[in-house]
C-alpha cells in the first residue's frame, strides 16, 4: 500500500500503456488530476488517504500542462474557455461567433455573448401605390437587416 511499482517497464513491453493525445503515461501520478474547471486548481488540494497523498498509474499532462477538463483529454498551457465551435480561447479573448460578440471571462472561463448591433437603415417612406416595403438580408454585413 502507497508503493508504486514501474511494473510495465519489467514486463519488456509487453504490456505496453497507451495514452490519448498530447498525454504521457506516468507509474505514478497524482490520483486527482487538476484540470482548468476543478477545484483543485484554485485550492491546490490534493486526495489524501490517512493523510498520505493518494498516487496510481495513468496518462498525464506533460509537466508545465494541465487537463482543460475531465472528459477530452486536451493538455494545455494556458487555461481558457472552450468555444461554440470547440476551439480554445484565452482569457480576456474576444471574438464573434453568429453574428454575437463574445469573450472568456478570465475569472470564472465561462464565455459571455452579445447581439453585434447593426446600423439602423434610413427609414423608408413606401406610399406609393403598388409598392410594399420589404425586409432583406445587408449585402454588405449578413448578421444584418434593412428595409428596402
Amino acid at each position: 500500500h502507497g508503493v508504486c511499482v514501474d511494473w510495465r517497464r519489467l514486463v519488456n513491453g509487453q504490456c505496453e500503456a497507451s495514452c490519448a493525445r498530447d498525454q504521457i503515461y506516468k507509474p505514478c501520478g497524482k490520483a486527482k488530476r487538476n484540470t482548468c474547471f476543478s477545484r483543485e486548481v484554485i485550492m491546490d488540494t490534493l486526495p489524501f488517504q490517512n493523510n498520505t497523498p493518494v498516487f496510481v498509474e495513468g496518462c498525464y499532462c506533460p509537466e508545465g500542462k494541465i487537463l482543460l477538463n475531465d472528459h477530452d483529454g486536451t493538455c494545455v498551457s494556458v487555461c481558457g474557455c472552450t468555444a461554440q465551435d470547440g476551439s480554445v480561447k484565452q482569457p480576456r479573448e474576444a471574438w464573434e461567433h453568429d453574428c454575437q460578440y463574445c469573450a472568456c471571462d478570465e475569472a470564472t472561463l465561462n464565455i459571455s455573448c452579445f447581439p453585434r448591433p447593426c446600423i439602423k437603415s434610413p427609414p423608408i417612406n413606401c406610399t406609393k401605390e403598388g409598392f410594399v416595403s420589404k425586409i432583406k438580408t445587408r449585402l454588405d454585413d449578413p448578421c444584418c437587416t434593412e428595409t428596402v
